[in-house]
Parts: C-alpha cells; sequence; structure tokens
C-alpha cells in the first residue's frame, strides 16, 4: 500500500489509460521510433497552438471583464496547470511506448 496512492486508483487509471493508447497507436500501425517522433512533434505543436490560443481568449476576456481579472486569471492558471500535467503525462506513455514496443529511448540505439 502506497501512502499517495491507497487504494491503487490512481494506479489502475494510468495503466487503463496507457494500455488504451497503446492499442490505438498499434492500430494506427506505429510501430518504429521514427512514427513516434512524428507523434510527439505534433502533439508539441498541437499544444503550443493550444496554449497560444488559451492564452488569447484569456486576454481578451480580463479585457473585456477587468472587474473579473482575478477569478479569469485564477482559471487560467488552473487551465494551464491542468493542460501541462496531460501533455506531460501523454509524453510520458509516449516515451514508454517507444521503450516497451520499438525498443528504444528518445529514438537511441535498441537496447540489447
Amino acid at each position: 500500500m502506497q501512502l499517495n496512492d491507497p487504494f491503487g486508483r490512481v494506479s489502475r487509471n494510468n495503466r487503463r489509460a496507457y494500455t488504451m493508447l497503446r492499442q490505438r497507436l498499434i492500430q494506427e500501425g506505429v510501430r518504429d521510433a521514427a512514427a513516434v517522433a512524428r507523434i510527439r512533434e505534433n502533439i508539441r505543436r498541437t499544444a503550443i497552438r493550444m496554449a497560444a490560443i488559451g492564452l488569447g481568449v484569456l486576454l481578451c476576456l480580463i479585457w473585456a471583464f477587468p472587474q473579473s481579472r482575478g477569478p479569469l486569471a485564477g482559471l487560467g492558471v488552473l487551465a494551464i496547470a491542468w493542460f501541462a500535467a496531460n501533455y506531460l503525462l501523454t509524453s510520458t506513455y509516449l516515451r514508454r511506448y517507444l521503450r516497451e514496443e520499438c525498443g528504444r529511448e528518445n529514438g537511441g540505439p535498441a537496447a540489447e
């Protein structure tokens, strides 16, 4: 029993999420390090675009409703934290997939 996950719910959810991602990648035919690298680059590019759009919307809302600046800024920080956590978790899953399925870590030589 772990103190930060006493009932194992977080690890169960992480295992299930990784399994779903793994099945989807296999279904899409992602089998080599180059394909995983393309996916990681695509996710990075999409994350930057979404963050820029979200920041733009947030700034427009703050400009339009200056009296709500505090709650909107708090909501923006919360959204950025959620977004970053999901991005990092997805990156972790992709590195794990690369290590397990392709036998490589970060595009390096295959482990023997």
